[in-house]
């Protein structure tokens, strides 16, 4: 699965945004964790898993969702 899921993320830096971080969790047993690409291009920088995120108003949107949910 791992080899899978890699291949996607690389794709996906490959045609979208310069990196990515992706932390696949179950039951506090974390299933996959990986960081590829970028967070600054020009200085060379990669993403780890201290990389800070400017996300912006994006937060709202998981807050929504997760009420609904515990709404449903």
């Amino acid at each position: 699965m791992k080899q899978h899921v890699d291949r996607l993320l690389k794709h996906f830096i490959e045609n979208g945004p310069s990196g990515v971080a992706l932390s696949v969790r179950r039951n506090q047993h974390t299933l996959y964790e990986n960081y590829l690409g970028y967070s600054d291009i020009e200085k060379k920088v990669q993403i780890s898993a201290d990389t800070i995120y400017r996300i912006y108003s994006m937060s709202k949107l998981v807050t929504c969702v997760a009420a609904l949910q515990l709404y449903e």
